[in-house]
């Protein structure tokens, strides 16, 4: 009985685990694509108001953060835009504004 409580509580530690590392990492995607695409609407509107791309983040006043959860801006040469994130070292997150759709490779 005791090696069946011991096994018991393995089991449901090593559930828990799995449960939090699968939440933390949809849950830094789900808040970085967030934070996206309410920059994209900020990108939008710049666009709008000023019949432009804005530079760089900082022209409309967009606070980036450093490291893992930066958020990248770059102007394509054909005027439309991409935002991007990281997933992981091997993954990154594309919004292309020529298609207006995110995707998970770079093209």
């Amino acid at each position: 009985m005791n090696k069946f409580k011991i096994a018991l509580i393995l089991i449901s530690i090593l559930l828990l685990c799995l449960f939090f590392s699968y939440w933390l990492i949809n849950g830094r995607e789900y808040r970085l694509t967030y934070k996206s695409n309410n920059i994209i609407k900020q990108i939008e509107q710049f666009k709008n108001d000023n019949n432009r791309l804005p530079y760089s983040l900082d022209e409309i006043e967009i606070k980036n953060n450093e490291g893992a959860d930066e958020i990248y801006y770059d102007i394509r040469p054909d005027s439309s835009y991409m935002i991007s994130f990281m997933m992981s070292i091997d993954q990154n997150k594309f919004y292309y504004s020529d298609i207006g759709q995110w995707e998970n490779s770079y093209r």
